[in-house]
């Protein structure tokens, strides 16, 4: 008896001293719902500001909830919709704090995302942000924002590409003018998960204006105005899709050249049709 007793104090130990070494974790979660408690006081208090500084002709029609995600977990406000005097309908709170319909997050929290997201791969920064928020931003969460990112994006280029090239609506101009391109392109092949291709060729192109030499005594440049896009639409064809993009930086009209380079691909080599001006370099 004695000997079962000093191995069930033992096993009660050790359970407390593992709940004991999650103090940090705790102690996180702990502040994050009172940071949501606060940010939805702070919210209301800024709902009701705008309420009382309306325009003296929008009428409320009703309340409506809205969930975002932030540093510190989901925040859920309720907020007016107004009615103005045209009869179109407004969230003044959303306007204010320049949050998009639809938008599953923050502002500040979705471009954090993204810019991780640009530079390691999803599980690695899902895995990261899981464990640095003690779970409060969990895999799912993570994985659901940007993929809601990813489809925005899919969806602006197609609406782009459509507007140009179907029904003729010349994108605004540039004012970076210069003679010459240089574009390099090239594919990554990626594995993908739960769905019937196992494999895809992510193709993408660089473009930029010239070299730089860096102050280092070794010989060692870097490119200047670069610009990186990658096909998200197969449906659009890749150097048109690029073109587009370029077309954001650049007056391509002012272009007499731009250099294409890369390997013998067949798609790469499409490209001296499809751009103006286009010279191959493999």
């Amino acid at each position: 008896m004695g000997n079962n007793s000093i191995t069930q104090e033992l096993q009660t130990g050790n359970v407390k001293r593992c709940q004991d070494l999650e103090w940090e974790e705790e102690s996180y979660r702990e502040g994050c719902e009172l940071a949501r408690h606060e940010a939805i006081k702070r919210l209301e208090k800024i709902e009701q500001s705008l309420y009382e500084q309306r325009p003296a002709c929008w009428k409320v029609v009703g309340f409506r909830q809205r969930t975002l995600l932030t540093r510190f977990g989901d925040v859920s406000i309720t907020r007016r919709l107004y009615k103005d005097k045209l009869g179109a309908y407004h969230f003044l709170l959303d306007e204010y704090l320049g949050w998009l319909p639809n938008q599953l997050a923050t502002p500040s929290l979705q471009e954090s995302l993204v810019e991780l997201a640009t530079q390691k791969p999803f599980g690695q920064v899902s895995r990261t942000l899981e464990r640095l928020t003690a779970g409060v931003l969990c895999i799912s969460s993570v994985y659901r924002l940007l993929k809601k990112t990813a489809q925005k994006a899919i969806e602006k280029e197609k609406e782009d590409w459509q507007a140009l090239y179907e029904r003729g609506e010349l994108p605004p101009s540039s004012e970076c003018k210069v003679p010459i391109l240089f574009s390099e392109a090239d594919g990554v092949w990626i594995h993908l998960q739960r769905e019937e291709q196992k494999h895809f060729e992510l193709k993408n192109a660089t473009a930029y204006e010239a070299w730089q030499r860096l102050p280092q005594q070794a010989e060692r440049y870097r490119l200047v105005n670069k610009r990186v896009y990658c096909q998200a639409n197969e449906r659009i064809p890749f150097w048109e899709g690029a073109t587009l993009q370029w077309a954001r930086h650049w007056d391509l009209s002012y272009l007499k050249e731009i250099v294409i380079g890369g390997d013998g691909a067949n798609w790469i080599d499409a490209g001296v049709e499809a751009v103006p001006g286009a010279i191959r370099q493999l």
